[in-house]
């Protein structure tokens, strides 16, 4: 029985450890990669939770803004209509005239965006998803904020002075006419009217509208992903 390897079977069990070698580290990667895509999948399980959470209330603040626009827009037609048939003031109109200067902010949660795009923004396997996502995050919000911010500067600097020179700001909420006649007649007033009409005709057609229809599309699609 010899006592040394021959040539023959060192090369044998070297390489027999070079393979035992490679495939430990080939399986190595295999779980390392399975275990991150895992790790992918919870956390993209996650963020689309907190996304749904987030555009669900979002939904429901913006039925309740479109509700109170619809009243603004009645209560501006009301008051316009009035001031053009001639018919005489009555103190019911002290409730309309504020709906011109009324300012509805704009806001909302985006911690769930913010930290989708902090863990890339591919996260979202869902070509469709991600792309509604950037959409309303990067487009559709930010064009009904600065609608909003615009129109809060015009009430601002316009409306409201107009207001505070013409009329009586009343402990209620309301406004009364120190002249009505004077003021039916002014010019301004009518302008001003009409213009917060075509804003708020244009926050809920262009605005309002399409981001409750985006956020249903996102939600069917975040609903279809977490089952």
């Amino acid at each position: 029985m010899p006592i040394f390897k021959t040539p023959n079977q060192s090369f044998r069990w070297l390489a027999a450890e070079l393979i035992v070698v490679v495939l430990g580290v080939l399986i190595a990667l295999a779980v390392s990669s399975w275990y991150e895509n895992y790790q992918d999948v919870v956390l993209e399980k996650e963020i689309l939770t907190q996304f749904q959470a987030s555009l669900t209330n979002q939904k429901v603040e913006i039925e309740e803004r479109i509700s109170r626009y619809n009243n603004q827009e009645i209560r501006i037609q009301t008051l316009l209509d009035h001031m053009n048939s001639g018919e005489p003031y009555n103190d019911e109109l002290d409730n309309y005239f504020g709906a011109i200067t009324a300012f509805i902010g704009f806001q909302m949660d985006l911690s769930a965006y913010e930290l989708l795009k902090s863990k890339g923004l591919y996260l979202i396997s869902n070509d469709d998803l991600r792309s509604d996502l950037v959409t309303y995050y990067e487009i559709e919000y930010p064009g009904t904020h600065d609608r909003s911010e615009m129109s809060e500067e015009i009430s601002r600097t316009l409306a409201v002075p107009f207001l505070n020179k013409h009329l009586i700001r009343l402990q209620g909420g309301g406004w009364k006419p120190i002249d009505y006649e004077a003021l039916r007649n002014n010019v301004e007033i009518h302008n001003l009217a009409i213009g917060r009409l075509a804003r708020i005709r244009t926050f809920i057609s262009s605005g309002y509208d399409r981001s409750q229809q985006l956020i249903d599309d996102i939600l069917n699609l975040i609903e279809s992903e977490l089952e």
